[in-house]
């Protein structure tokens, strides 16, 4: 959206052009045009100090997966699998980061193995497979890139 704001004197143009087919009995004086035009100016200000403050539509989003690699293209040409990294929020809070190929997880052992079903992940599993931060799930990766590519 294109926002135009004028100035003061093409305001004054403007007003003084349209005032007469609005009162044709009175001719505007230069005082009720300024006056107009002072209420324009004020509103235009304020639009304009909005209109700086208006933010991204994406600000407030939390990006929660990168695509990291696309592997495997089909002989069309799409890809079938990508390598992500994903954050996942934690019971009590936090999140843990994870990356994975399709079914398969990258644990951190550099290693891709099956992903079960969440209600047969345990302990040992969570400990594999999610990282702390994005930075210690990314340095297992670049450890293994070589391999994959």
């Amino acid at each position: 959206m294109v926002i135009e704001f004028l100035s003061r004197e093409e305001w004054e143009k403007r007003i003084s052009a349209i005032m007469p087919a609005y009162l044709p009995v009175v001719s505007p004086s230069a005082k009720a045009v300024a006056a107009i035009v002072d209420s324009i100016m004020a509103i235009q200000k304020e639009a304009q100090a909005a209109h700086k403050k208006r933010t991204s539509p994406l600000s407030g989003l939390q990006i929660k997966t990168y695509t990291l690699k696309r592997a495997n293209r089909s002989e069309s040409g799409a890809y079938w699998d990508e390598i992500t990294l994903s954050s996942y929020e934690q019971m009590e809070g936090s999140y843990k980061w994870a990356i994975k190929m399709g079914l398969h997880v990258l644990n951190k052992f550099g290693q891709w193995e099956y992903e079960p079903i969440p209600s047969s992940r345990d302990e040992a599993y969570f400990e594999r497979c999610r990282y702390s931060t994005p930075e210690e799930a990314l340095f297992v990766f670049r450890r293994i890139m070589d391999g994959i590519t």
